[in-house]
C-alpha cells in the first residue's frame, strides 16, 4: 500500500472517531415565567415647569413699638407654636412707664379710700344738722355750710371714681405697650426669613421674621403664554419622589412682558413643606409611547432593564431608560422598541435562562 493511502486511511479513521463523540453544547437552566410584548400605546403629554410650595397662611412680623433689638430666638427653618416669643426689644422704657401707671392706679385707689371716708363723714353730719336744725339747735348758715361740705365731699369722691377709670386704661395701655416688646409668632409655621439681629433698630412696618404654615398646599409657578391653563384645570405636581394632584385656583390676567409667562397658583391635594421646589406637570395633549407591565422591570441599583426573550426563548437582559411611571405600566423611552417579547414576573429568570412562556 502507498504512503498516500495510508494517510487517507488515518484521516478517515480520526474523521470518524470525531463524529462518533461530538463535543456537547452546554444545558441552559429553564423556567417557568409570563411573557408579554412590549406595546405602543397613547400617553398624555405634559409641559413641565418649576414652581415653589407656598402656604396658604404667611406671616411677616414687625414691632408695634420703636426699640432695639435685644434678641432674636429663632433662625431660618425653626419651626415655631403659636404665642411663641420670637424676638425680644429693649423693654425699660416702657416697663417704666407700666410702673409708673401702676404707681398712679395704687395712689388712685389710696384716695378713693380717703374720700369715701370723707364722704360718709360730710354726710353723717349733715343728717345731724338737719335733725337740729328741725329742733331750732342749729341756724340756717350752719345747716347750709354742712350741706355744702357734704357736696364737696361727694363730688371728690365721683372726682376720684372717674379718675380711678382713667387710671386703669393707662395702665392697661401701658401692660399693653410692654407687651409689644416681646414679638410673638402669630401661627403654627415654619419661620422662612430673618431680617433683623441683636442691636437693629425694630419699629411698626419693619420686617423681623416671616413665618409660614409648615403644611402648605398651595404652588405658584409661571406658565408660559403658549401653554393654556384655566382655573379648575388638573396638574400634575411632582416632588422628588412623589408625584401628587393638583387644581388651578388661579392664572393671573396679564402676562410678564419680559418672561412672556403668567403666574398660575394651583391648590395640593395634599400638603407638602412650604419651600418645597417641584415641576409641574400641565397636559397638553397625548403622545405615542412604548410602554411595558411595571412589574417587568428590574431595578439593580442606578439601572434599570427589561429580560428580552428571543426566537430561541433565551431571557437576555437589556438596559432601558424609564420615562412616565404608574402602577401598571411604565415608558420606555430607550431600549426596546414594541413588539418585542420580555418577561413580565422577572423574579425568577436570569440571563440565559431558555424560559417557558405563559406559566
Amino acid at each position: 500500500m502507498s504512503s498516500h493511502s495510508s494517510e487517507a486511511l488515518l484521516l478517515s479513521a480520526l474523521l470518524l472517531a470525531a463524529c462518533a463523540h461530538p463535543e456537547q453544547a452546554p444545558s441552559r437552566a429553564t423556567v417557568d415565567a409570563p411573557v408579554v410584548a412590549a406595546q405602543r400605546t397613547s400617553l398624555p403629554a405634559f409641559h413641565s415647569v418649576a414652581g415653589t410650595v407656598r402656604s396658604q397662611t404667611a406671616s411677616t412680623l414687625s414691632a408695634n413699638v420703636v426699640g432695639t433689638v435685644v434678641r432674636v430666638l429663632v433662625a431660618e427653618g425653626d419651626r415655631v407654636r403659636a404665642g411663641e416669643v420670637v424676638v425680644e426689644i429693649d423693654a425699660r422704657a416702657q416697663r417704666a412707664q407700666a410702673d409708673r401707671a401702676r404707681a398712679g392706679g395704687e395712689e388712685v385707689e389710696r384716695a378713693i379710700d380717703a374720700a369715701t371716708a370723707n364722704a360718709k363723714l360730710a354726710e353723717s353730719t349733715y343728717q345731724r344738722y338737719a335733725a337740729l336744725r328741725e329742733r331750732g339747735s342749729a341756724s340756717p348758715q350752719e345747716l347750709d355750710e354742712v350741706r355744702a361740705r357734704q357736696t364737696a365731699a361727694q363730688a371728690e369722691l365721683a372726682r376720684l371714681v372717674a379718675r380711678r377709670g382713667e387710671a386703669r386704661a393707662e395702665s392697661a395701655q401701658a401692660a399693653a405697650v410692654l407687651g409689644y416688646s416681646s414679638v410673638r409668632a402669630p401661627i403654627d409655621g415654619i419661620v422662612t426669613g430673618r431680617f433683623a439681629d441683636p442691636g437693629a433698630q425694630a419699629a411698626p412696618g419693619v420686617p423681623l421674621i416671616a413665618i409660614e404654615d409648615e403644611h402648605a398646599t398651595r404652588v405658584d409657578t409661571n406658565v408660559p403664554e403658549n401653554v393654556a391653563v384655566r382655573a379648575g384645570d388638573r396638574a400634575v405636581v411632582v416632588a422628588g419622589n412623589e408625584r401628587l394632584s393638583a387644581r388651578v385656583t388661579r392664572v393671573q390676567p396679564s402676562v410678564d412682558s419680559s418672561a412672556r409667562s403668567a403666574l398660575v397658583k394651583l391648590e395640593l391635594d395634599r400638603p407638602l413643606r412650604s419651600g418645597t421646589y417641584v415641576n409641574v406637570l400641565f397636559p397638553v395633549g397625548e403622545r405615542s409611547a412604548v410602554t411595558v407591565p411595571s412589574s417587568s422591570v428590574v431595578h439593580r441599583g442606578e439601572l434599570t432593564s427589561v429580560f428580552v426573550v428571543g426566537a430561541d426563548h433565551v431571557a437576555r437582559m437589556r438596559l432601558i431608560t424609564l420615562g412616565a411611571i404608574d402602577a401598571d405600566r411604565t415608558e420606555i423611552l430607550s431600549g426596546l422598541d414594541a413588539g418585542e417579547s420580555i418577561v413580565s414576573a422577572p423574579a425568577r429568570v436570569r440571563e440565559g435562562m431558555v424560559v417557558r412562556s405563559g406559566a
